[in-house]
């Protein structure tokens, strides 16, 4: 009934906004692919999602709150990260061992465009600790919130979400 989503991805990139250079590099192209590959699936299948319950409140009431092909309202909340990974990958660079550091220079993992590649590719302990500190101080924030989702309840009256879907 309810999907809690944690995304990677910020919903808006922070910091200046960088010009793009004439040719990206090869350390943008592999991140942009990973990105891609990871993150743009499940943006569609939470797109897909919306669209089906948008389809299901247009129908006409069905018996047990199912639509067709036992098609039913799945509630989503997606949480995304106010910092940037890339941002904070980038403060963590000299932790990766030596020879990946020279094959992810040598590939422009490192100039501001590759850093989605770092932030990919990066598992040491200080960047992980870091994330971890983000995602417990991002998630504290949006405590009440959460714990109105998941107890099915409306953070503002308290009622349940069920009686805003009948």
């Amino acid at each position: 009934e309810r999907l809690l989503v944690v995304g990677v991805r910020t919903s808006t990139r922070s910091g200046p906004v960088l010009p793009v250079p004439a040719a990206p590099t090869f350390g943008q192209i592999f991140g942009f692919m990973l990105d891609t590959l990871f993150m743009d699936g499940l943006y569609a299948d939470l797109e897909r999602l919306e669209s089906i319950n948008d389809l299901l409140s247009r129908l006409p009431a069905c018996g047990e709150g199912q639509g067709p092909r036992g098609l039913r309202r799945i509630e989503a909340m997606v949480i995304v990260p106010r910092d940037d990974f890339g941002d904070i990958a980038a403060r963590h660079a000299a932790e990766v061992p030596r020879a990946l550091r020279v094959l992810l220079r040598t590939m422009g993992a490192h100039n501001p465009g590759g850093r989605k590649l770092l932030s990919y590719l990066l598992f040491e302990s200080g960047y992980t600790r870091e994330l971890i500190r983000l995602g417990y101080r991002d998630a504290m924030e949006r405590r009440d919130a959460i714990e109105a989702f998941i107890s099915d309840r409306d953070v503002r009256s308290g009622e349940e979400h069920r009686a805003e879907a009948e």
